[in-house]
C-alpha cells in the first residue's frame, strides 16, 4: 500500500493525487480524497498494473492521525479492493483495517476540512490538494 500512495504522490505515472479534492468530510471523524478521475469517489486506481488490489492487512490502529487506503471495489467475498482513494483518519475507527502512515503536521486544517462536512458527508469547504511529494523526517 506505500509504495502504491508513494507512487501517486510522486506522480510516477503521469497521474497520482496533486489536484485532488476532498469529497467527504466527517466532523470529528475523518475526510476522503484521492479520486484523481471522478473527484466523487467514484474513481481514481492504483499506480500498478492492476488497477486495484488487496490491501495488506498491517494490524496498525485507526486513530487520530493515521492514514489509510479507502476499500472500493468489492469482490464477491466482500474483502475490498483498494486504488488510490486514502483517509485521513481524525477518530478511532475500530473496524478500519488498511492503515499505512500517519500525518506528520497539520492535523488542525484536517480537523477545519473535516468540520465543514455536512450530515451527508459533503465538505462545505472545497479543499484541493495542490502539491504534493515525499516528506523526509530527519534521522
Amino acid at each position: 500500500m506505500a509504495d502504491n500512495f508513494g507512487a501517486l504522490v510522486r506522480h510516477e505515472r503521469g497521474y497520482g493525487y496533486r489536484g485532488c479534492t476532498v469529497f467527504q468530510a466527517w466532523g470529528g471523524e475523518s475526510i476522503i480524497t484521492g479520486d484523481f478521475e471522478s473527484q466523487n469517489g467514484r474513481g481514481g486506481h492504483s499506480a500498478f498494473e492492476s488497477r486495484y488490489f488487496l490491501p495488506d492487512e498491517t494490524g496498525l490502529p485507526a486513530h487520530r492521525g493515521t492514514v489509510g487506503m479507502r476499500r472500493g471495489q468489492r469482490r464477491q467475498d466482500r474483502s475490498g479492493f483498494v486504488g488510490s482513494q486514502f483517509r485521513l483518519v481524525l477518530n478511532e475507527m475500530r473496524s478500519f483495517t488498511a492503515i499505512f502512515g500517519f500525518i506528520v503536521q497539520g492535523i488542525e486544517l484536517v480537523d477545519r476540512i473535516a468540520a465543514s462536512g455536512n450530515a451527508l458527508g459533503r465538505p462545505a469547504l472545497r479543499s484541493i490538494i495542490r502539491n504534493c511529494g515525499e516528506y523526509h523526517l530527519n534521522q
